[in-house]
């Protein structure tokens, strides 16, 4: 089950948690209930970061029930073919929801500041999907031999995406092309964390000090 769920999140996982975080913000702008919001007691920081909390439990539950229903599947398949049943290591499956977590995050945590960016719910969707389904895999896919510009692979997104779930499974299933060699586990969890953090304190950082109008 880990071994076959795990490598989808980057391809399908992904771009669901990249419009949710788009739509967290970029609706707000849409609907004029920022002004609304700001003018109550909560200041921009309680108001921002309270939006990712509940945009942070609606992804978690969203792992929960991948994996559950997985799960299920899992069991109604070895019974159809007689096969016998037991649950992943403890460890395994506790690696594979902290990934698929990671995943989703740094996904939608990219949906959130191209909302803060451009007040606009169906653009920053728009460039969050051609980024995530077409950039970078043709931007990898050049025919460069720059030492920097391969070295530049190991640090984009997509890539440490489908590098962190395909440590899951002995055949990567990851939609971006991966480099060569390709990056650890620990290394792509690192740098997810690290692009995570920088698009919340960016997107903090413009709704902080730009007018919401």
């Amino acid at each position: 089950m880990v071994s076959n769920l795990t490598p989808g999140f980057p391809n399908l996982g992904a771009p669901i948690a990249l419009i949710l975080g788009a739509l967290a913000v970029g609706s707000e702008y849409g609907w004029s209930t920022f002004k609304t919001a700001l003018t109550q007691r909560p200041g921009r920081y309680a108001v921002f970061f309270g939006k990712l909390l509940a945009l942070g439990i609606v992804l978690a539950l969203l792992v929960l029930l991948t994996f559950t229903a997985a799960a299920a599947s899992s069991f109604v398949v070895a019974g159809i073919e007689g096969e016998p049943v037991g649950l992943p290591p403890a460890g395994e499956l506790a690696g594979a929801l902290g990934a698929g977590g990671l995943i989703l995050a740094i996904w939608a945590s990219l949906g959130i500041l191209l909302a803060t960016l451009l007040r606009s719910t169906a653009l920053s969707i728009a460039i969050g999907l051609v980024y995530s389904f077409a950039i970078e895999t043709i931007i990898f896919n050049l025919p460069i031999q720059n030492k920097a510009f391969q070295d530049a692979r190991e640090f984009f997104p997509g890539q440490n995406s489908s590098s962190l779930a395909d440590s899951f499974s002995e055949q990567p299933q990851g939609g971006f092309a991966l480099p060569e060699p390709p990056v650890d586990a620990p290394q792509a969890a690192l740098v997810l964390l690290a692009h995570a953090a920088t698009f919340i304190a960016l997107a903090a950082f413009v709704f902080r000090r730009r007018d919401v109008t």
